[in-house]
């Protein structure tokens, strides 16, 4: 127990004595402050969750009705884990000469793992009606064996969490593998394909009674979760193991530079793609750009609300084959400004290095509209829309973007992940998205309106292909503004 005790005054020292602490004091107190709000207001929510259920369904005990959502906490909890969670890391090299068993740090890189600050929002919302609603109804046993198999399941999409995205890092196969399992988890819930309000309802109804069934098996499950884990660390500890990654590595590599021999073009948009997969950030950005590829299916599932050819449509549109545009594009400079000097250092070719960042663009916007295809499903103006949209983001808001970034001077580290990240953020960011979003939208509107919106789409479409007429010249123009600002934008990368 002293030695968890050791490491954890280690690591709480190594935290507080960093120069990111250091710098950014004000803006953790602020996360801090946060943190403490979400906790009052999800205890708050905990207390009146007896009252709401009681006014959903008056037959039925607020336990049993609070058990039938579970499933959908659950799913939501793994969500939010998914892209909020940050992996607890332990630097291993400084205990490797000391008599400390392999074994033991990794325990703790575990408990860590589980007992983080995460954790306490689902439990600022569970105590509070677990002491006011469960006691009472279920007895001190009963509610006792409910939470208890509760925290297991959380626990379990905690480790699931931790175990998926290490794997991730290395293995891209369990991305994709990951990405269809949440989809096709959230589309059975979405569309009730399977009762899981009801199997919830049963599997935790069960744990009220105090059975020690449901125990066992939630502990079990856990158990093994842990297991796996803990072998897969175990075996992360040695340096031996990213053999293999570094292979797979360089065999991408070679493959890109059989390709990008051909052109300066095509080198820089290999070096690009090199980027993004190596790299923890933009990759977070490139997977949760695959997500929101699906987003138009929430708009076009619910199509009654809206007539055939409304903006939100093509709000969506926009959003969906523009999406990867969008989040990596409004960084393009900031991806590299950690060798940013070097790269002006060089006989680089200004324009040629922008045609190979607007080729990427270009495609991802072209593979997007392939994966928004199938939702055709709900009918032919929904690709008509999505049409419209990937042209207009093709030939505008790529060069938008473009121009966006040239602006930003801001640093980026590309190791951290996106969420809660703030790096590279500025006020360009946040208006970019009016002209990128809000201007096809306003000129599509009057056409909507007067039930017109073939001939709306036939204009969206039309700016987007006259604006792609313009190609050398807003590359000249971007290129022009990157070489005026050169050396503002490398002071601006040097002290972020």
């Amino acid at each position: 127990m002293m030695l968890f005790w050791y490491l954890f005054q280690h690591q709480n020292k190594a935290f507080f004595r960093s120069a990111i602490w250091q710098r950014n004091i004000v803006l953790n107190a602020l996360m801090i402050f946060f943190m403490l709000y979400f906790v009052v207001v999800f205890a708050a929510m905990g207390y009146m969750l007896q009252d709401l259920f009681e006014y959903l369904d008056p037959k039925r005990s607020p336990v049993s009705v609070f058990n039938g959502y579970l499933f959908y906490y659950l799913l939501a909890d793994l969500l939010s884990r998914l892209f909020l969670q940050s992996l607890p890391v332990l630097k291993v090299a400084p205990y490797l000469h000391l008599p400390v068993k392999r074994d033991f740090l990794v325990h703790n890189l575990l408990f860590r793992t589980l007992f983080s600050t995460v954790n306490l929002l689902p439990l600022s919302l569970l105590l509070p009606f677990y002491f006011r609603t469960a006691i009472p109804t279920q007895g001190t046993w009963g509610a006792a064996a409910w939470l208890l198999v509760i925290l297991a399941s959380l626990s379990i999409t905690n480790l699931l969490v931790s175990f998926y995205k290490r794997s991730a890092m290395t293995n891209s196969r369990m991305q994709w593998l990951g990405l269809a399992a949440l989809v096709a988890l959230g589309l059975s819930a979405y569309l009730n394909w399977i009762p899981w309000l009801s199997w919830s309802s049963i599997v935790y109804d069960w744990a009220a009674t105090g059975s020690a069934f449901p125990l066992l098996i939630s502990f079990g499950l856990l158990g093994l979760l842990y297991y796996f884990n803990f072998r897969y660390l175990r075996h992360e500890l040695y340096p031996e193991a990213y053999q293999q990654t570094t292979q797979k590595r360089s065999i991408l590599a070679e493959g890109i530079g059989q390709f990008k021999s051909s052109s300066k073009i095509l080198l820089f948009a290999g070096m690009e793609l090199l980027l993004i997969l190596r790299n923890k950030r933009p990759k977070n950005v490139l997977i949760i750009s695959m997500l929101f590829g699906v987003y138009g299916a929430v708009f076009y599932i619910q199509k009654s609300l809206y007539s055939e050819y409304s903006t939100m449509f093509l709000f969506a549109g926009i959003f969906t084959t523009g999406s990867f545009l969008i989040q990596y594009g409004q960084f393009l400079m900031c991806w590299e400004s950690a060798f940013m000097d070097g790269i002006h250092s060089r006989p680089l070719n200004i324009r040629q290095y922008l045609q190979s960042k607007w080729l990427m663009m270009a495609i991802s916007v072209g593979i997007m509209f392939i994966i928004t295809l199938p939702m055709g499903y709900f009918g032919l103006s929904v690709v008509k829309i999505n049409a419209a949209a990937a042209i207009f983001n093709l030939g505008m808001n790529t060069f938008v973007m473009m121009t966006a970034a040239s602006y930003n001077k801001k640093r980026i580290d590309l190791s951290k992940g996106s969420s809660f990240s703030w790096q590279g953020v500025g006020a360009a960011q946040w208006l970019v998205g009016l002209p990128v979003i809000g201007l096809p939208v306003l000129i599509y509107l009057p056409f909507s309106l007067f039930d017109a919106p073939n001939t709306g789409l036939y204009v969206i479409s039309g700016i987007g292909l006259l604006s792609l007429l313009f190609y050398k010249f807003w590359l000249g123009m971007i290129a022009e503004n990157i070489t005026n600002r050169k050396y503002a934008t490398l002071s601006g990368f040097r002290e972020n």
